[in-house]
């Protein structure tokens, strides 16, 4: 008898301590499930953030990329052996549009032969919102209204995804610099687009050459 005395004061401290350890643990599931439900929202802002910053590194590396590619094709324009070539109605070897949205010139990239001259115009369209580059392998340089169409020895696409990147603004601008006997054209080139879900971010980017082949 003394002993179960000794053993159920025990015994029934152990049940009262086992009931708080229990409630412990129930606050601890609890603040446990809204640390869980904090991380996950911390999380979705997270993930949500940084799909946003890939679609606006999206535009700015895609400006960049046509930018580059047009910037080191405009160094091309007039070639030809030696001497220099014009689109047909084209008194510059980079010809702008009469709106200045477009620019147009060509060379030749073959001796001789049906694909001798790349005829190429980068068109902007205002309403689409979209920048269409159209390129021509012909055998003699086309005019700027034939090359800037598709069809008949080439297409125009446009560079930009529509559903993604909406351009604003195609600005092709140039002046004549003479110095001694060698004329130069100087052309500066502005672009200007948006994400097409997101336009509150757009960037803006622009560039100037100067062709030593210039007319």
């Amino acid at each position: 008898m003394a002993i179960q005395n000794v053993i159920n004061p025990f015994h029934r401290g152990l049940q009262r301590q086992r009931g708080v350890t229990l409630i412990e643990m129930m606050v601890a599931s609890l603040l446990g499930l809204m640390a869980l439900s904090v991380t996950s929202q911390v999380m979705i802002k997270g993930q949500a953030y940084v799909a946003e910053r890939s679609q606006q590194l999206l535009l700015v590396q895609t400006m960049s990329s046509v930018m580059q590619v047009l910037k080191e094709d405009l160094y091309q324009a007039g070639f030809d052996r030696g001497g220099s070539v014009t689109l047909l109605d084209g008194g510059h070897v980079i010809q702008s549009g009469p709106d200045a949205a477009s620019l147009g010139y060509v060379y030749r990239v073959a001796e001789n032969g049906e694909q001798a001259y790349r005829n190429v115009v980068y068109r902007f369209d205002r309403e689409e919102g979209v920048l269409r580059l159209c390129e021509k392998a012909q055998p003699a340089p086309l005019t700027f209204l034939q090359a800037s169409d598709s069809g008949w020895g080439g297409n125009c696409y446009s560079l930009f995804e529509p559903r993604q990147i909406r351009v604003s603004e195609f600005r092709v601008m140039t002046w004549r610099v003479a110095g001694g006997q060698a004329t130069a054209l100087l052309t500066e080139v502005r672009l200007s687009a948006r994400l097409t879900r997101q336009p509150q971010f757009s960037h803006s980017l622009s560039f100037q050459l100067l062709t030593r082949n210039g007319k």
